[in-house]
């Protein structure tokens, strides 16, 4: 008699965020971390970027077939689109998780993309439930109102933000100058992981790439310091190995997330401008 085969299934994560038209970010670049990572994202679009938010009713039935179709090993919240929505889609969503938050309300510049009243939803709406919250320099100086210009305001922007209710709050430097460092604080310790800084002209999605790998690795079990160092070496790897998109913009999108899942990728050659041929 054959032995019975162990059954096996993928870690499940719904996602809500934005979904950029371009391919570069928002949902599209948290599904190519979720991806990297091995993890099936359950994505539900709250907006289109830079154009509007959706209407509530769509986002909810689509958050309720989503949470229908597969269990929820780890929820991921980017974009909420609107303060609205904020608030509707925490009711659904309480009897799962955990909650991985990384709101992305400012652009790769540090400039807010919504008015105060989102910022303020996302942190009473969605920080108590929230296990791990994602934030970059520039994001954690709009929430706690002034600028986090280096790693002692890190600090002191972590400490502020765990009074909000989260069980981790992770901040990431990229956005400063020098090393690039990103902060684990539980309330308790701050947990540095550093890394050589990566510059690449018009880099865009690594921190939904990020968000989304540690999305994953929680989903799998992995404790919360385990998943946030595998998710910035994943990211680190994703940077150098970036693929042009369009000519201009170097982005993580998801052709990259399977190159580093092991997947054979066959990028096209362009051959350079007639002026610059010899």
């Amino acid at each position: 008699m054959l032995p019975t085969p162990t059954a096996r299934r993928a870690a499940c994560v719904p996602l809500l965020g934005a979904l950029d038209p371009a391919g570069h970010a928002g949902l599209t670049a948290a599904l190519a971390g979720l991806t990297a990572a091995g993890a099936q994202g359950l994505p539900v679009a709250t907006a289109v970027r830079d154009l509007t938010a959706l209407p509530e009713r769509l986002v909810l039935d689509a958050l309720r077939r989503a949470l229908g179709a597969a269990p929820a090993d780890a929820v991921l919240l980017g974009d909420p689109g609107a303060a609205r929505l904020a608030w509707a889609v925490a009711e659904p969503l309480g009897a799962h998780g955990p909650w991985i938050v990384d709101p992305d309300l400012c652009d790769a510049h540090g400039e807010p993309r919504y008015g105060r009243d989102v910022f303020d939803a996302v942190r009473d709406a969605w920080l108590p439930h929230a296990e791990v919250l994602v934030v970059d320099a520039h994001e954690a100086g709009r929430f706690v109102g002034r600028p986090v210009e280096d790693l002692a305001g890190m600090r002191e922007a972590g400490k502020r933000l765990f009074d909000a209710g989260v069980t981790w709050v992770v901040l990431t430097g990229g956005a400063l100058e020098g090393h690039a460092v990103d902060l684990a604080y539980d309330g308790r310790d701050f947990t540095e992981f550093g890394a050589d800084r990566r510059r690449r002209a018009g880099l865009v999605g690594a921190g939904a790439a990020f968000a989304g790998h540690l999305a994953a690795r929680r989903a799998a079990g992995d404790a919360v310091l385990v998943a946030v160092e595998a998710a910035k070496a994943a990211v680190t790897e994703a940077i150098d190995a970036a693929l042009e998109v369009g000519g201009v913009a170097r982005a993580l999108p998801l052709a990259a997330a399977l190159a580093q899942a092991g997947v054979e990728l066959t990028p096209i050659e362009v051959a350079p401008p007639a002026a610059d041929r010899p």
